[in-house]
């Protein structure tokens, strides 16, 4: 025989709903909109569960309560309502009520409560240390559980089916305790696992045999990995996957005096990982393995060392870049987490209609020398691979001397820098002039000799990418001036400079709306256009964004086209500062003017764009 539900409320929609989702559990559901209809059907006809609203159309639902439990003590009542003060809520618990759910309520966690099971997002759970310690972390992933706390001799646990038998039975033998369940309604059980146990703590010292005394030489690394190194194997594989899933740049692993820490750059800003207690006597292992991993001399703890993972991430293929060093305390680990396969095009960077308008002729140029500028981490390596993607049409041809090559384009002749053997910037690409190339990128001027082959090339007939270290496009002259290029050179060669920055996004599901008065904006040395005060947007936090307010990246640019007016300054040895006014003065968007259009789209907030920009360039 199925269960009987009764649903008294006068909201169809909600009736509908709680009707269709109970008889899917098996339920044989009655609804009625009426408090006299409520208590008829029960003289009628016994309940098992009611779900009351106390807004009824011929009477409170809160006499109609007092009633139900006078005539069934037993019967289990839960008011569903949109009346949440506590007044209201409290009298309804003193006249019988089971629980109490204020509209609009989730429709798991209502089944759930119906249930009587204690319903929990896991999103903002903190499970208690004794729980953590009753369960051992092998069982909370074999079963898909999670320990919140002990209570009365009463182990908590969270699980997706609470009313599993089978399950609970299993865990009852092998925990030896009692079980209370509490059912999840939101949130992924196994990274709630991952955040309170920490990383590590389902491996132990004996799942590991990787030590210093291994030898000096790098030895492949094995498709399967044997008994002892699985443990260590498995806890690598689960960091690397696990800050892939978070759009993760940069993985940090390092060790200090309190133990060792684990951090993940995500959008440009590090976030610490949770690291179980026993991770510090597994800390050699897994520098050894990585090691291992990336061919390196698991040997040498003296050197900063250099290596290379590749890395199957299930469709998709991460090319690792893995740096050593040694530090106090032992080695720190930094991986640079890289698709090789995913490359931007130039209409997904950010630019303005207007400056890509103005970029897109020239990249058409036959020569010339084009220039992306901004610190280290700005995206401007990604530019510079959007603009080979809209320039490899097959019609030309494309070579490139690169430190690292970070993707792999057809038809396209690329060259890694090995400084090992001599091959740097400079020898690369003075051997590249002689490969019949069109189009020549160099992935970094860091010198007087790269700059004047980089000049050169542009000068007979070529059309030459590459970056350079400035905080804004007008810099990039007088870098190159400093350099030792000459102006009437620059003059002739370069065709333009796009500085760039790259800003977070703001959460679309979280984001709110914020006015910033003129008085504000001049406090944190900021000139807005107009009077009195403006619609901006700014971060607040979800579960959606990690509770950060921000999910994802874009560029903010200032493109600097050198046309007769800069090159009149440029002749002149002019100072970056007037170059920059100059464009400005022609139309030109600073990367302030850039960041803030986007502030009043609301892809980015006000605080975020002060983070990222001195106050130099507002």
């Amino acid at each position: 025989m199925p269960r009987e539900l009764l649903v008294v409320d006068d909201e169809p929609q909600i009736c509908t709903a709680l009707a269709a989702l109970f008889e899917e559990r098996g339920f044989h559901v009655t609804t009625v909109g009426t408090a006299q209809g409520a208590l008829e059907h029960l003289e009628r006809t016994p309940a098992d569960i009611v779900l009351l609203d106390l807004r009824l159309p011929d009477g409170s639902g809160l006499d109609v309560l007092s009633q139900i439990k006078h005539q069934v003590p037993t019967l289990r009542v839960v008011v569903i309502s949109g009346i949440g003060d506590q007044d209201t809520i409290r009298e309804a618990l003193e006249r019988g009520a089971s629980d109490y759910l204020t509209k609009p309520f989730d429709f798991a966690r209502c089944f759930y409560t119906a249930m009587g099971f204690e319903a929990v997002d896991l999103t903002t759970v903190q499970a208690d240390p004794e729980a953590l310690a009753r369960v051992p972390v092998a069982v909370a992933q074999q079963y898909h559980v999670m320990p919140l706390r002990i209570s009365q001799g009463m182990v908590e646990l969270a699980m997706a089916d609470p009313m599993d038998i089978q399950l609970l039975d299993e865990l009852h033998t092998l925990l030896g305790a009692d079980i209370r369940q509490v059912a999840i309604i939101a949130g992924d059980i196994a990274e709630t696992i991952r955040r309170c146990y920490g990383v590590g703590a389902g491996v132990s010292q004996s799942d590991v045999r990787v030590s210093r005394r291994e030898p000096a030489l790098p030895t492949p690394v094995r498709e399967e990995s044997s008994a002892e190194t699985a443990g260590v194997v498995r806890l690598i594989n689960e960091l690397i996957q696990h800050a892939h899933a978070n759009r993760a740049s940069d993985l940090h692993v390092g060790i200090g005096a309190q133990g060792p820490w684990i951090q993940e750059r995500i959008d440009g800003v590090l976030y610490d990982v949770p690291v179980a207690k026993q991770l510090t006597t597994l800390y050699l292992s897994i520098i050894s393995r990585f090691k291992v991993m990336a061919n390196l001399n698991i040997a040498e703890h003296r050197l900063p060392q250099d290596g290379r993972i590749w890395f199957d991430q299930g469709t998709t293929k991460l090319d690792l870049r893995v740096s050593v060093l040694p530090t106090l305390h032992g080695e720190s680990l930094v991986i640079r987490l890289l698709e090789p396969s995913r490359v931007f095009q130039l209409d997904q960077l950010g630019l303005t209609e207007e400056q890509h308008g103005q970029l897109a002729p020239l990249l058409e140029k036959p020569t010339g020398l084009l220039l992306v500028t901004g610190p280290t981490g700005s995206g401007k390596s990604t530019s510079l691979y959007a603009f080979l993607s809209k320039l490899n049409t097959g019609r030309a041809s494309i070579v490139t001397i690169e430190d690292p090559i970070e993707h792999e384009l057809p038809h396209i002749a690329q060259m890694q820098v090995q400084p090992k053997i001599g091959l740097s910037f400079a020898t690369g690409l003075r051997s590249m002039l002689r490969h019949d190339p069109d189009i020549i990128m160099v992935g970094e001027i860091r010198d007087q000799e790269t700059a004047n082959l980089a000049v050169s090339a542009a000068l007979t007939g070529h059309l030459v990418l590459s970056t350079l270290h400035t905080n804004d496009a007008a810099s990039g002259i007088t870098r190159l001036l400093d350099l030792g290029i000459e102006p009437f050179l620059l003059c002739s060669t370069l065709s333009g400079i796009l500085s760039q920055r790259l800003v977070r996004l703001l959460c679309p599901k979280c984001r709110q709306s914020v006015s910033v008065d003129k008085a504000s904006l001049m406090a944190m040395g900021i000139t807005m256009p107009g009077e009195g005060t403006t619609q901006l947007w700014r971060a607040k936090g979800c579960k959606q964004c990690r509770e950060t307010g921000y999910h994802g990246r874009t560029g903010v640019f200032e493109l600097l086209t050198v046309d007769h007016h800069i090159r009149s300054l440029l002749i002149k040895r002019m100072s970056s500062t007037q170059i920059r006014q100059s464009a400005m003065a022609q139309g030109a968007n600073s990367l302030w003017q850039s960041g803030w259009l986007k502030m009043q789209a609301g892809l980015t907030s006000l605080e975020e764009l002060v983070r990222i920009l001195p106050r130099e360039l507002r």
